[in-house]
């Protein structure tokens, strides 16, 4: 009876309204706002008011609501009730979430997701092809029963957007009315709200070793990524980009904000993908980019499904439908990845149950071999990531660094035009590689961190351009996933996620206190196909002839390997060996170091090999060049303050037997000098020249060190010296001496004299007498044949020894005298 009368009243308020009342408030929509406000002509009486009803899409649970008739001193019409301020429908339902309640309070229609009870039968299991013939069983059976739940809501009271066949779900926009009929039906589970989602803000691959898999061979082919589909999630794409050519195979779009943003025109779904942000571009050539810039995986293909407009702005329903969509076309297109960079609300757990149809549709890919991750968000939080990467399912990934780019502010709030930032979210003061940004979200069920920070990637105008988030860092790992399905088919999704884990490089981070894996492409794909990886071979340490290598063993087995033998062919004809048999622990890892010293110049191939009695041989090649026998350092510029006078430093070095050797260096003004005698370096010894030269001439000189030996190359290093004043002997510091004397005053003079044939500038002179501070000129230039007299009186304080100096520079001129206590003038 209370529902009827309040129906009643609404209606009848609505007609009052209609004709006599003006709306007293406006709402405006921004590309912040956390509502999306269509433009409707519908009013109702509210709280005294008339109020617009217009669509009111249900956002996250922890962002600020909007702000609309407080109610701190008044009460409450029937039917409502006073929460936190605002007069709300008095109704609690219990599968109904509060922000639908909340939106029916102020409008017409609220945006929602509808889920049914599961009362199938089917049961999966870890057999891929069968559970995707079981989810196309279920499927229909699913349909069935979403019918039958919308057949029962009256015409008018509901808007159907989506219906999924992998869960038993629906969406769409409802009444007040259509609300009462669903969630008194027995079949209905819960009705939640359709979130707004938003794109995760925006040198990697090689940092992540993802380059050196490309020359890897399986079955002939090189392991780039062949014959793998990527569906990306995101703004869509420009599929004209050079580095993107014949990389798209399909595009779709669902994009029901703002009524609709599917091109060509504006419908709410599509087949074209058109990306208006370029967010998406950005993304998928990080994955498969094959042209001037290359992408983890540029043997891959990609799929693109449009959820976003051009602000960015997006439903989580939609999303939804795009994993159903990859699902649903993933054998027509041989898809095996969906990565997502996208984010709603915050979580510090996982969130499967507040997001049941996109949990289920995501549940369905994974278990028919759909690997699936997820940007962990840009909030700067370290308790908290974003849904849908909190999704327990899917592989979350947040943001490193991979080099040192300086110090980095990261805006939160920009101002309309995004020339100016308004509030800034975090700041990192150094960089560094595997440094997490500061703008990561992460907590303990992060899965993953890739390279996320400045990423230089394909740009939707035909260019490129740097961006930045975790959007950035989840392709990455979809990147490599690739490259792992194409090195072993049958690996599945948690297979791919633990052994991203297990072979990343460890990051810690103080703000959490949490240690996370940072991909490493190279030893996720090895170990896809080997128990025992070898990696990270690299010279250690060099002096041309001499090296150190160093080298990773890792066991990714949850069991210890025994009898494991490692071989180092150093490309000489020289291979060393263990000397002993190695054991190493469940997914644990040893390091290796072996010296060797090369006799002749060259390149060499370096092969390190590791096997065991359980595994095949694993390997992993790097390249040495060997180019000097003996050598000269460059040339160090000593001494650049000394006017004219310059001191040059170099290194002569001999790697081979002993040798002599003879050095000479070329000084730019016509001069040159040389040793005096024959050196002699014995194997990896070493000496140092320093030779010290005046110039006469102002001016720019090239410098050139040469070092010969007779049984070796002939080696030369340069450098420059700017030579911007001299020593000119037309500069003259005179007549030092006591212009006049009584007792203990003295009046002290000299002379400065340029006898030279041009101007001179620039000049200073400095007056001392030891024990006191000195006295300084100002500057003084002095025509041709000019000179200056300086007079100076001072009083000593007592009868002693003292010395009078005076200087002129820029020359450096000196010229002193003593007076003590010896003579009869300095007697008081």
């Amino acid at each position: 009876m209370l529902l009827e009368t309040k129906l009643i009243t609404f209606i009848c308020l609505f007609i009052i309204c209609l004709f006599f009342v003006e709306p007293v408030f406006a709402i405006n929509q921004s590309s912040n706002s956390s509502e999306d406000i269509s433009h409707q002509t519908n009013f109702t009486y509210i709280n005294g008011t008339c109020q617009n009803t217009t669509l009111f899409n249900l956002t996250q649970q922890n962002e600020t609501l909007i702000e609309i008739n407080p109610c701190l001193n008044i009460s409450c019409q029937e039917g409502f009730q006073c929460v936190q301020g605002k007069c709300i429908l008095n109704l609690s339902y219990r599968n109904v979430d509060f922000n639908i309640i909340y939106g029916l309070s102020f409008n017409k229609w609220v945006n929602v997701i509808v889920n049914l009870y599961d009362e199938s039968s089917f049961v999966f299991s870890s057999n891929l092809a069968l559970n995707r013939e079981l989810y196309t069983q279920r499927a229909g059976y699913f349909y069935k029963t979403e019918d039958e739940v919308l057949s029962t809501i009256p015409e008018g009271e509901f808007i159907l957007r989506h219906t999924f066949g992998l869960a038993n779900s629906f969406s769409g926009l409802i009444t007040l009315e259509g609300l009462m009929y669903l969630q008194n039906n027995s079949k209905v589970f819960m009705i939640s709200s359709n979130e707004r989602v938003y794109q995760s803000l925006d040198q990697s691959v090689p940092f992540i070793n993802a380059n050196d898999i490309w020359t890897i061979q399986i079955n002939t082919e090189n392991l780039t990524g062949t014959h793998q589909t990527v569906c990306v999630i995101d703004s869509g794409v420009n599929d004209t980009h050079p580095d993107l050519n014949n990389k798209v195979i399909a595009q779709h779009c669902f994009c029901a904000y703002g009524g609709g943003c599917c091109p060509p025109n504006n419908s709410v779904e599509g087949n074209d993908a058109e990306d208006g942000t370029g967010h998406g571009t950005h993304v998928s050539g990080i994955i498969v980019a094959d042209g001037y810039l290359k992408g983890v995986a540029p043997g891959a293909s990609i799929v693109v499904v449009k959820v976003f407009d051009s602000l960015g702005n997006g439903y989580i329903d939609d999303t939804t439908a795009a994993v159903e969509w990859c699902y649903n076309n993933s054998k027509k297109y041989n898809i095996s990845i969906i990565t997502m960079s996208l984010g709603a609300s915050l979580y510090d757990d996982y969130c499967d149950s507040n997001y049941n149809t996109l949990t289920k549709n995501i549940e369905s890919a994974i278990n028919t071999g759909i690997f699936v991750d997820a940007a962990a968000g840009n909030g700067a939080n370290f308790t908290h990531i974003s849904s849908p990467a909190c999704i327990s399912n899917v592989t979350s990934v947040g943001a490193t660094y991979d080099a040192n780019v300086g110090e980095q502010d990261w805006c939160k709030t920009w101002n309309q035009d995004h020339t100016q930032c308004i509030e800034y979210l975090c700041n990192d003061t150094i960089t560094f590689a595997d440094r997490i940004a500061c703008f990561s979200n992460r907590n303990s069920i992060t899965s993953l961190f890739a390279p996320g920070a400045i990423i230089n990637s394909t740009s939707y105008t035909g260019g490129y351009e740097e961006r930045s988030g975790t959007s950035m860092a989840a392709p990455h790992v979809a990147g490599v996933a690739a490259l792992m399905k194409q090195a072993n088919s049958s690996l599945t999704p948690f297979d791919i996620r633990s052994i991203m884990q297990r072979t990343g490089v460890s990051v810690y981070d103080p703000l959490s206190k949490l240690t996370f894996p940072r991909i490493d492409a190279y030893r996720s794909v090895m170990a896809s196909i080997h128990d025992l990886v070898v990696s990270d071979a690299e010279i250690f340490d060099s002096n041309n002839k001499y090296n150190l290598f160093s080298f990773n063993v890792f066991n990714d087995l949850n069991e210890t390997i025994n009898n494991i033998n490692w071989s180092v062919s150093l490309g000489d004809g020289n291979i060393i060996n263990n000397t002993a048999d190695i054991s190493i622990g469940a997914y644990d890892d040893l390091w290796v170091f072996i010296e060797h010293t090369y006799d002749n110049v060259g390149d060499y191939t370096v092969n390190v090999t590791a096997n065991s009695t359980t595994d095949s041989s694993n390997w992993q090649s790097l390249l040495v060049t060997i180019d000097k026998d003996f050598g000269i350092s460059d040339i160090d510029v000593l001494c650049t303050d000394c006017l004219g006078t310059r001191v040059f430093g170099f290194n002569i070095t001999n790697y081979y037997t002993p040798i002599t050797a003879n050095w000479s260096i070329k000084l730019g003004d016509g001069n040159e000098l040389s040793s005096t005698e024959t050196i002699n370096l014995n194997q990896y010894e070493d000496i140092w020249v320093f030779v010290e030269h005046d110039y006469d001439e102002i001016g720019n000189y090239t410098i050139n060190s040469t070092a010969t030996s007779e049984e070796l190359t002939r080696y030369s290093n340069n450098a420059f010296a700017n030579i911007t004043q001299v020593l000119s002997e037309n500069l003259k510091l005179l007549n030092l001496g006591i212009f006049n004397s009584t007792g203990l005053y003295r009046i002290f003079n000299f002379t400065i004299q340029n006898n030279g044939t041009q101007n001179q500038s620039g000049i200073y002179w400095q007056f001392n007498i030891s024990g006191e501070t000195p006295v300084n000129s100002n500057e003084i230039n002095l025509t041709v044949n000019e000179e200056v007299w300086t007079f100076i009186e001072y009083t000593y304080p007592s009868a002693g020894s003292y010395t009078i100096t005076a200087k002129a520079d820029p020359d450096d001129l000196i010229q002193e005298f003593n007076e003590n206590d010896n003579e009869e003038t300095l007697n008081d």
